[in-house]
This record gives C-alpha cells, sequence and structure tokens, in this order.
C-alpha cells in the first residue's frame, strides 16, 4: 500500500516532551469560552485564546507581549469590583472564585463577562487562569424580562378589572388596585386573611365551598351579586379559575367583573321594550282599522319583535362580561328596535302609497340584499345553514329602497322556509338587463311550486299546495304588490332539470328613467 504523503500537522505530531501543555493550549485555544492566564505580580498575559480576542477585539501578540496590563482590559463600571476583589485577596481573605464583570474591548464596546478564576502556579509563578463566557445575551433576556414583568404590572394596575390571587387556602396574595376599590381594602390590609373573611356574600362563600370540593381543578363563575347599595348600586360578577404547576393548584386565580353598567343597561333595555311593547300595542289597535293593511302587515309585523326577543335572550346568556360580539348583540336590539318603527311607518306610507308618490331615489340593489342577510334573516340563515351566493355586480335601480327591502326579506325567507326535508338551502341571485328593463332572479333549490298554482301563489292568503303551512301565504302579495308600485312584474317557474324554483322579477332600467320614476322621453 501506498504511504500518504500528506504533511504531518502540529495536531498529529507524536511528541513526548510538553505534551500536557500541548494539548492545554490546543482545548483552550478551541474552546467557545474566554481562556486567558495572568501573573499576579505584575498582571500581565501570559495567554490567551482565539475567542478571547475575537470578542474583545485585542491581538494575542499585543497582550501576550506585555503592550497591556489585565486593569486595562476592566471597565471602569467594575473597575471598583475588581480592585476590591484582588485588596482582599492580597490581604489573605478567602475571594470568590466566580466574579461577573464588564470587560472593555479595544474599540471601548463593553462586554458583560463571568468568569471562573483559579489560582495556580506557572513556572513559578502566582498566576490566574480565567475561564469566562459572553453573557450579554442573558443580560439581555433577563432585561427583557424585567420590562415583561414591569409592563405585566403596569397592566394589571391599571385594567378595569379585579384580579386577586389566593394561594390554595384561599388566603389573599395579591390584589390589583381595581380588587382593591371593589373590595374596600388596600392590598398590605388583605394579605393573609381568608376570602371569607373579607367578601361577605353568602353566594361567593357557597361558590368557594364548591370549588373546595372539586379540589380546585375547574372553572367556577358567580352569579352577579349586589355587592354595595350606597350611595351607588354595585354588582360583580366573580370568576374562579386555579393556577396549576408540576400537576398541583398553586394559586387560586380570581377575577371580579364590574357589572353595574350591565345590569343599568340591561334594566334600561327592559325598561325600553316593555315601552316598545306597548307601542306595539297601541300599533297593533291602529292596523285592526285598515283591511288590507293589516292583512299585509300582521304576517312581517312580528318579524322585528322575534328579534328583540332573540338578542334579548342572547344578552341574558352572556352576561359574563361584553366582549365585543355581545356589544354587537345590543347594537343589534337598539338597531332593530328602531328598526320596527321605521318599518311600521314605511308600511303606513305603503298602505297610501296608490295616492301619495313614492320616496324614489338610485340605490345598488346588492347593498340591500346585503342588509337584509346581515340584519332580517341572519338567525334564519344560520339556522338551516343557507348559502345565499350574489353574481355581483346587481344592476342599481330607481326606487323606493326600505320597500325593496321587504321584497327581499320575503323572498329569501320563503327560499329558505321552503326547503326540502335534509337539504340545506342554496339561493343564487343575479341580474339581467336589456334597454328597457332590469331583470332580478332568485333561484333556490326547495320544494318547487306545481305549475297551476305559479299564478295564484302571489294572491293574498294563497299558498302553495307543497307549502305545508310553513308560511301564511302573506308574503308574496306584499313582494307583488311592491314591484307593481314600480312598473314591474313578478313571475316564478320552477327550475329546469333540477329541484326548486326561480322567482324573478322586472323594474324599468334606471338608465331610461327620471328620479320620480317617469320614463325619458328621447327622440327616435
Amino acid at each position: 500500500m501506498k504511504k500518504s504523503t500528506r504533511p504531518i500537522s502540529e495536531d498529529h505530531f507524536n511528541f513526548k516532551e510538553g505534551e500536557a501543555e500541548f494539548i492545554l493550549r490546543h482545548l483552550f485555544s478551541n474552546s467557545e469560552d474566554l481562556i486567558y492566564l495572568i501573573t499576579l505580580e505584575d498582571r500581565k498575559f501570559v495567554f490567551v485564546n482565539k475567542k478571547f480576542t475575537q470578542t474583545l477585539g485585542y491581538s494575542a501578540e499585543e497582550l501576550q507581549n506585555g503592550e497591556y496590563d489585565y486593569m486595562d482590559l476592566i471597565s471602569p463600571r467594575s473597575l471598583e469590583l475588581v480592585e476590591s476583589r484582588n485588596i482582599r485577596r492580597s490581604k489573605g481573605e478567602k475571594v470568590e472564585t466566580q466574579i461577573r464583570f464588564w470587560a472593555k474591548g479595544k474599540d471601548g464596546e463593553e462586554v458583560p463577562l463571568h468568569a471562573t478564576l483559579i489560582e495556580l502556579t506557572w513556572r513559578g509563578k502566582e498566576s490566574v487562569l480565567g475561564i469566562a463566557r459572553d453573557i450579554s445575551l442573558e443580560l439581555e433576556q433577563m432585561n427583557h424580562l424585567k420590562e415583561t414583568i414591569n409592563i405585566n404590572q403596569v397592566i394589571l394596575d391599571n385594567v378595569p378589572t379585579g384580579i386577586i390571587l389566593l394561594d390554595p387556602h384561599l388566603k389573599f396574595r395579591y390584589v390589583n388596585p381595581k380588587g382593591e376599590k371593589i373590595l374596600g381594602k388596600l392590598n398590605g390590609e388583605l394579605l393573609g386573611h381568608s376570602i371569607k373573611e373579607i367578601v361577605p356574600q353568602k353566594e361567593i362563600h357557597d361558590l368557594i365551598d364548591e370549588i373546595a370540593r372539586t379540589n380546585f381543578e375547574d372553572i367556577r363563575i358567580s352569579p352577579i351579586i349586589l355587592t354595595k347599595i350606597s350611595p351607588k348600586p354595585l354588582y360583580n360578577q366573580w370568576i374562579f379559575a386555579p393556577v396549576h404547576q408540576m400537576g398541583q393548584v398553586v394559586l387560586i386565580q380570581a377575577i371580579v367583573l364590574d357589572m353595574t353598567e350591565t345590569v343599568e343597561k340591561q334594566r334600561e333595555l327592559e325598561f325600553k321594550n316593555k315601552k316598545l311593547e306597548e307601542v306595539n300595542l297601541e300599533l297593533e289597535t291602529l292596523n285592526q282599522r285598515l283591511d288590507e293593511f293589516v292583512a299585509i302587515t300582521s304576517h312581517d309585523l312580528k318579524a322585528p319583535v322575534r328579534r328583540i326577543v332573540t338578542f334579548g335572550t342572547m344578552l341574558q346568556n352572556s352576561l359574563q362580561g361584553l366582549n365585543e360580539d355581545q356589544k354587537e348583540q345590543l347594537r343589534l336590539i337598539v338597531d332593530t328596535s328602531r328598526e320596527l318603527v321605521s318599518m311600521i311607518d314605511s308600511f303606513v306610507s305603503f298602505s297610501r302609497l296608490d295616492k301619495t308618490t313614492l320616496r324614489m331615489q338610485e340605490f345598488e340593489m346588492e347593498k340591500i340584499i346585503e342588509l337584509v342577510m346581515r340584519l332580517r334573516i341572519k338567525d334564519l340563515i344560520s339556522e338551516k345553514k343557507a348559502k345565499i351566493v350574489i353574481v355581483r355586480p346587481l344592476s342599481s335601480i330607481i326606487g323606493d329602497y326600505k320597500l325593496f327591502t321587504q321584497v327581499w326579506q320575503n323572498l329569501l325567507q320563503n327560499a329558505i322556509k321552503f326547503s326540502r326535508e335534509g337539504i340545506e338551502p342554496r339561493i343564487k341571485i343575479w341580474a339581467e338587463a336589456n334597454k328597457e328593463r332590469v331583470i332580478f332572479f332568485c333561484k333556490d333549490n326547495g320544494i318547487g311550486i306545481p305549475n297551476n298554482e305559479q299564478e295564484t301563489i302571489f294572491e293574498m292568503f294563497k299558498r302553495g299546495s307543497t307549502a305545508k303551512n310553513r308560511g301564511t301565504g302573506i308574503g308574496l302579495s306584499i313582494v307583488k304588490k311592491i314591484v307593481e308600485l314600480h312598473g314591474g312584474t313578478i313571475s316564478v317557474k320552477n327550475n329546469d332539470g333540477s329541484p326548486g324554483a326561480t322567482f324573478y322579477f322586472s323594474v324599468p332600467n334606471p338608465r331610461y328613467l327620471d328620479f320620480n320614476g317617469n320614463p325619458i322621453v328621447t327622440g327616435k
């Protein structure tokens, strides 16, 4: 076998003398720690490794040739610490073997080091072997942790919710400022006391006993409690949650919500609902005097009321602290109440439309449909898992937009209600336009309408024979009258080759109407 001609490096040299020194130098030179050797008498560097020179920027030659004293590499902020250690050592006192200090790089940058100092004799001289590591990242993480703790403390101090920490014996460990205000005592007055000593309400005592019986494993929520009567009633709700560590419950966190405003708003809402019910009763009495108007409106007058009941129920079920969804629900209740009054006013005007002028304006039909889906039939869509596809853009028209809101509400309600058993409703809406007319289509996958009933279905109180009592027979008559008042027509046909029906109505193209809804006459 041919011998290798690769030069033998120092690493592979088969040495006898100085073997230990060579191994140490080799290990030290390649260590990820900063390693240096200094003599105590003159504080000069005997050896520095590669990591030392890389970190502080000095070359090994200028350090080992005596150009720098060891103390020259100590940052001013650590000079006193290092000198103190040197003085104590010179007096024969026992000094720590580990020290944290700031070193000064050649470029003036300061580097935090954690060093282990080993005293030894080097060639007859008292020396120190230093093994240090750069702790810049560690300090940065500690500073970040301190900042995080400070931020969390600021949050706890300013959060508008009472935050209380209890030990496993239900004694106070911490109370934030809002909690102090709710309990009427400062943090120092509460520490070490049992929550039962401070909070007198029986509901809280019962809840705490229940939590203890379950070994603090579950979250518990109290009912809304009247905790103060004067000078102003104060209502709170408590949430208890265990904090686990290593499988053990180490703390019980109590979140105390101020529900006073919520209770007041609920009572105000109940009062408004009662007043609204009174208004509805009066309106129903008035509506009974209108023959056809009563027949048309009786079906739809109940829809807003049902929405009020629905949102009121949602409110009652979610009184654990208002989140954004619940605030939206409250707004929807108010909006729906206002909408009810507005709708009734519109119907009063509608009953007189034969003798009055419609409120004509140009509007985008797709926005009306989106409004109906969002405010009027949102619950029905969710309940039936209906999917409504709008092929955009839909043409704009000139008309009374409030009345067309009723058109789409009735069409979409029918399309969803009269779906086939076990089949989720699928509805498609699109529009086609020609020079004179705009035609809107509403196609469903429901039960369809027998051919002999496709004309009569638009008459008052007429229902398709396949409807199975799922409607009153009024909604489509409303749609037909509104469309006809706008100079349009409405029809229905069963889908070709697929289940369901398509309702379609036409209205004049707004390009050829003035804002009174009258045709624009152009020359030939």
